[in-house]
């Protein structure tokens, strides 16, 4: 690894355990958009049987997605020690995992891949395919991306070139819905046959 991406990795640590306990983006309203997210999802998909959420911060996601689906398999993945310190119960996995380099056991293990926070990835592209490897063929990745970046080490994503980002033939696009309000946008892909 370079250094550039060590500086990334500092940065990211920093950030993570600096708003650790803060309820910033898992507040209310995020709880209703996944909830009214997750809706559409399983209404396309059904209920998955292993989910990976990316990026977990506290854990919340983990466990609304085990509210969601009671008899999944959740893990959750996160760049800061304080992960550490989150409580789990059954099949509820937290993992102290840099989400740009996951496990190589994890090859094609999970049906739903979550995340709001491939803003955070060090190579917007590298993490797709990293995070495409850990999804099974026919699985889906659901991501909430932000169409302004919140700081200068974040990216932003623009709706209108999503295709051109998640390309044929890792992923189909299955479909994208749009939350102005919030400067963000929903889109669910599906991992396709290697």
């Amino acid at each position: 690894m370079n250094n550039d991406y060590q500086t990334y990795l500092k940065d990211q640590i920093t950030r993570a355990e600096s708003k650790w306990g803060r309820k910033s983006f898992y507040n209310e309203p995020f709880k209703k958009n996944l909830a009214q997210s997750w809706k559409q999802v399983k209404d396309t998909v059904g209920t998955p049987e292993t989910i990976c959420c990316m990026g977990i911060r506290a854990g919340t996601e983990v466990f609304e997605f085990k509210e969601y689906c009671p008899t999944a398999e959740v893990y959750g993945v996160d760049i800061t020690e304080n992960v550490k310190t989150i409580k789990t119960h059954l099949n509820v996995h937290i993992s102290l995992q840099d989400f740009n380099h996951l496990p190589e056991d994890w090859s094609n293990k999970f049906d739903l891949v979550f995340s709001n926070s491939l803003d955070h990835s060090f190579e917007v592209l590298e993490t797709i395919k990293e995070w495409r490897r850990v999804t099974k063929a026919g699985g889906f990745l659901f991501l909430e991306l932000s169409t302004t970046p919140a700081n200068n080490i974040e990216h932003s994503f623009d709706p209108q070139d999503i295709d051109k980002l998640f390309y044929y033939p890792m992923f189909e696009i299955y479909r994208l819905w749009e939350t102005p309000e919030r400067n963000i946008f929903t889109v669910l892909l599906k991992a396709v046959k290697r």
